[in-house]
């Protein structure tokens, strides 16, 4: 089970636009306590519904466009990876990543699966993403 926030690190997507999916009924899941949990099922449900698909895709390309016209004195880079995989498998690199962001601060992340390819983006530091891509790759 997953909370609000992890599902809001892998979207993109704030709070308030998931709970109003919620309303909409395009994102199922359960609430315990005043927390909202979802299954890999209903995120996987929620990624590839076609009505949230075009906003997930904007997202993933606003997090792009914004990366190629900042213009700060600090290196930053950008990641994308597209990766062939199971849905065991996109869990497995969705959790890694999310876990990762969690401790980094200044930084975006996107993550999509469908039909067998996951795609992350990774955008931050450049140190800090440099040191998250080799700590995946060594896993």
């Amino acid at each position: 089970m997953h909370d609000l926030l992890y599902l809001s690190e892998i979207t993109g997507f704030t709070d308030r636009t998931l709970r109003n999916y919620i309303s909409l009924g395009l994102l199922k899941g359960n609430k315990q306590d005043g927390k909202w949990f979802f299954t890999d099922e209903d995120i996987t449900d929620f990624i590839t519904n076609p009505n949230v698909k075009p906003s997930l895709i904007s997202k993933r390309n606003a997090l792009i466009y914004d990366f190629m016209s900042e213009k700060n004195d600090v290196n930053r880079t950008l990641i994308v990876l597209r990766i062939n995989a199971d849905e065991e498998k996109a869990k497995n690199i969705s959790d890694f990543f999310c876990e990762k962001m969690n401790h980094m601060k200044n930084a975006d992340f996107s993550f999509s699966y469908e039909k067998g390819k996951v795609q992350v983006i990774l955008k931050g530091e450049e140190k800090s993403v440099h040191e998250i891509m080799e700590e995946y790759y060594n896993m």
